[in-house]
């Protein structure tokens, strides 16, 4: 059993100010939310437990999104469908006792799932058990715990979920993968030939190019250690032929 969880640590906070809310009826007509912080607090410090209980682990680390987002910058329409919708009023408050209290790991152009990435290739490569109910974290090799148990993801099963993302696409997360390509057609793409190649191909059966296939990658892809070092982000590239 490894000795650290990987604690996707923002939807952590995001469940637990959640939560958290209260509506209250003053009158007929006035109606607010209210939050008690420190009950939240103790919530957030039970899930840790609980995570900590359930994995076997004896250590963790909380892994929170920094500011700004390198993906952005790679498409527009990254997570533009989450624009204008609220989040719940005491999540700053939490993410920053994560920060503050608990040493949270958060890093600036990231997200938590890069930091889980890093981590869980860098770091504690040998060590570590991921605790995420994200998908997209599948695309990292290594053990995960899932539906109540440890598994092991291979280095070629995180590759084959990374090149499925890339034909399928991800609307939570606003980037569209390949036209008309949805799970099963990915999986018959890719059962027939297991490559980068093929991949291409089905962007370009769409009347797409390499390029936008590359840029669909980069939005799905979930960053390595070899990926980031000194504040900077290396961007995904397709591998070489014969890779």
């Amino acid at each position: 059993m490894a000795n650290t969880v990987l604690i996707d640590a923002d939807i952590l906070a995001f469940q637990v100010a959640t939560a958290a809310e209260q509506p209250t009826q003053f009158g007929e007509d006035i109606w607010v939310l209210w939050a008690d912080g420190k009950e939240a607090i103790r919530s957030v410090d039970d899930g840790i437990q609980a995570i900590l209980t359930m994995t076997g682990a004896s250590d963790y680390v909380l892994c929170l999104t920094g500011k700004n987002n390198f993906r952005y910058r790679v498409s527009d329409t990254y997570k533009s469908n989450r624009a204008g919708k609220r989040k719940p009023m005491i999540l700053s408050y939490l993410r920053e006792y994560m920060l503050d209290k608990l040493d949270a790991v958060q890093y600036d152009n990231l997200e938590g799932d890069d930091v889980i990435g890093i981590l869980a290739t860098g770091e504690y490569k040998d060590n570590h058990i991921i605790y995420s109910a994200d998908k997209d974290l599948k695309t990292v090799a290594g053990k995960h715990f899932e539906d109540g148990f440890e598994i092991t993801i291979e280095p070629h099963e995180a590759l084959r979920y990374f090149y499925s993302q890339v034909l399928t696409g991800d609307t939570t997360d606003g980037y569209k993968g390949c036209p008309k390509v949805g799970p099963v057609k990915a999986a018959k793409i890719l059962d027939a030939d297991f490559s980068w190649k093929a991949v291409v191909n089905a962007y370009e059966k769409e009347g797409l190019t390499e390029d936008d296939a590359i840029i669909q990658a980069r939005q799905a892809y979930i960053l390595h250690d070899k990926d980031f070092g000194a504040g900077k982000v290396i961007l995904w590239n397709p591998p070489l032929e014969g890779e």
